[in-house]
């Protein structure tokens, strides 16, 4: 779900994506597991727009904060982590942190392609405040990216504060819903239209070739006496329809009246624009 657009989100959508986020976590972490790889790539995006998590490749159980493997992306490492200490469900908080601090600045609140560099800023400066937010929401953020781990939040409160914020304010669409919906709408009313168009000319070059054959049929009968009165059936050419007539229809000439009866040749047959 990066943004491609380098579009800032709203802060109503952010407590939105937080709020669906720390709902997966509480689960994870009541079931006693630690997710160990939040990041922006591994968060998917539901059919409703909400937000859900994804990649449990390195799940593990929470040895009641015994966990010392080294697991997980290095720019969303928590400093507990760097150090090389026993750990627990709250370095999947302090991802979470980064993540919500990406989308609300579209930068990473630690990142630097050197590595040293990284796990430097990881374990020794602090995040910026967030500026175009409220402080409530920029304070949850830099809660969340504290380098202690007993001061963090838990996911189970963060789902809490987040339930009690959206109750209290309108839950809307996210914009990447609405954008879905549109492009699908969209899509809809072209396909139907190209359907049509299709359906349309299938059925005029239908009623032409069956047309076509008919008039063949009739024309080149051998024997063939008629009255004083001969229709003589001709096809013309879309291009050259006369006012009031549907240039893929053949049209029905005035009757020719001849003099005599005679037996009609094939070679002197006149099938006028026959396409």
């Amino acid at each position: 779900m990066i943004n491609k657009k380098k579009e800032h989100v709203t802060e109503e959508v952010l407590w939105e994506y937080l709020h669906d986020l720390a709902h997966g976590l509480s689960y994870l972490h009541s079931k006693g597991m630690i997710h160990r790889d939040i990041k922006c790539q591994n968060i998917l995006i539901g059919e409703n727009g909400e937000l859900k998590i994804g990649d449990l490749g390195l799940l593990a159980y929470d040895k009641n904060g015994e966990n010392v493997e080294y697991a997980g992306t290095e720019a969303y490492f928590a400093p507990e982590i760097i150090k090389e200490k026993k750990y627990n469900a709250k370095v999947d908080v302090w991802a979470l942190g980064c993540v919500m601090y990406y989308l609300a600045t579209l930068t990473h609140p630690f990142y630097n392609s050197n590595y040293l560099e990284l796990t430097k800023n990881i374990v020794q400066r602090d995040v910026a405040e967030l500026t175009g937010y409220s402080n409530e929401f920029s304070s949850l953020v830099r809660k969340m990216l504290n380098k202690s781990p007993n001061e963090r939040p838990s996911s189970k409160t963060i789902l809490e504060y987040t339930h009690t914020k959206m109750s209290t304010c309108k839950h809307s669409k996210t914009d990447i819903e609405v954008k879905v919906d549109k492009k699908i709408m969209n899509l809809s009313k072209e396909l139907d239209i190209v359907q049509k168009e299709t359906t349309h000319i299938a059925q005029s070059r239908a009623i032409l070739r069956k047309t076509r054959l008919n008039c063949l049929r009739r024309n080149t009968s051998k024997g063939i006496k008629e009255t004083e009165n001969k229709i003589v059936l001709t096809a013309i050419s879309p291009f050259r329809t006369k006012q009031g007539t549907n240039g893929f229809l053949p049209t029905i000439c005035a009757p020719i009246r001849t003099t005599q009866r005679k037996k009609i040749e094939r070679a002197k047959l006149t099938i006028l624009n026959l396409m």
